[in-house]
């Protein structure tokens, strides 16, 4: 036989066999014995080639050697015995790809698990702020949640907030939610909500005591101290969810009074000064007070 079909040459070349083996094997599969000179005469390949190639078939149990009087010769081992090597390499092909699953798996397990663990960073100077801001976009693909301490005086903690990374911010259309204390700096940073793309809720600082600034962007908090120029990052995923949903809580409430209190001055502003000749005494400056 001069020539397999195309897919069993495949299927062998597959398995592992040289271009050599399989010419060896297509010589051999009508099972007749042949001497190195006679495979040589028959492949035009050299006897030292071909001695290299044999060697290997006879390893596998594919081919036979034997001795016709006193020269070696070979043959087809059996008819199953190709089948049988084919077997055995795909068992080892089997376990071969079942470790290299379990490497894998290991591999991306621990990764996982170094990811579960926190990992905190510390930044220091205007520079140090500036990049620990600019964290905050990176760890971010939606929305940024960020308690703010709006202290009185000339302290402005909106000096580096306003600076550079809220156009990077917008640009990459990354949202932002604020919670302040409920003062002059707080009002004077809610009234710039339209213009910076970010909705923020004033509270009383009882309800938030936080010292400084403090942000959840992804699976992280980074919190800035502007006075000392100073700011760290924690990559902790459970402990900023833990954040998230105490910024939603205090969201949420807060929201709902607002929502609560505008429906009452909706409410009052509806009444007509004829209404209001029904009210008693006491009643009327209360609702007045409401009104103004």
């Amino acid at each position: 036989m001069q020539h397999f079909p195309k897919s069993i040459e495949s299927h062998l070349r597959t398995a592992g066999l040289a271009a050599t083996e399989i010419l060896i094997l297509r010589h051999m599969a009508d099972s007749s014995a042949y001497t190195l000179r006679q495979l040589a005469s028959r492949t035009g390949k050299s006897t030292g080639v071909l001695d290299q190639a044999v060697r290997k078939l006879v390893l596998r149990k594919i081919i036979h050697r034997t001795n016709m009087n006193g020269v070696p010769s070979y043959t087809l081992a059996s008819p199953d015995a190709m089948t049988r090597w084919i077997n055995e390499q795909s068992r080892e092909e089997l376990t071969m790809l079942r470790r290299k699953e379990q490497d894998i798996h290991n591999f991306f397990k621990s990764i996982q698990l170094q990811k579960q663990r926190p990992q905190l960073d510390f930044y220091e100077g205007v520079e140090g702020i500036q990049k620990a801001y600019r964290q905050l976009i990176q760890e971010s693909s939606d929305e940024i949640l960020g308690f703010l301490p709006m202290e009185k005086g000339a302290y402005k903690p909106l000096s580096f907030w306003q600076q550079g990374w809220t156009k990077e911010r917008r640009r990459q259309h990354i949202g932002c939610r604020i919670i302040a204390h409920d003062s002059a700096n707080g009002r004077r940073l809610q009234s710039r909500d339209d213009l910076e793309e970010r909705k923020t809720i004033l509270v009383p600082v009882s309800d938030c005591p936080i010292r400084v600034s403090q942000f959840i962007a992804g699976e992280a908090m980074i919190c800035v101290d502007e006075k000392q120029q100073q700011a760290c990052r924690l990559h902790f995923p459970h402990f900023a969810a833990s954040q998230r949903s105490l910024f939603e809580s205090i969201w949420t409430q807060h929201e709902c009074e607002n929502s609560d209190a505008e429906d009452v001055i909706s409410s009052l502003d509806s009444i007509t000064l004829s209404e209001l000749e029904f009210c008693s005494p006491i009643s009327v400056p209360l609702l007045c007070g409401h009104a103004r």
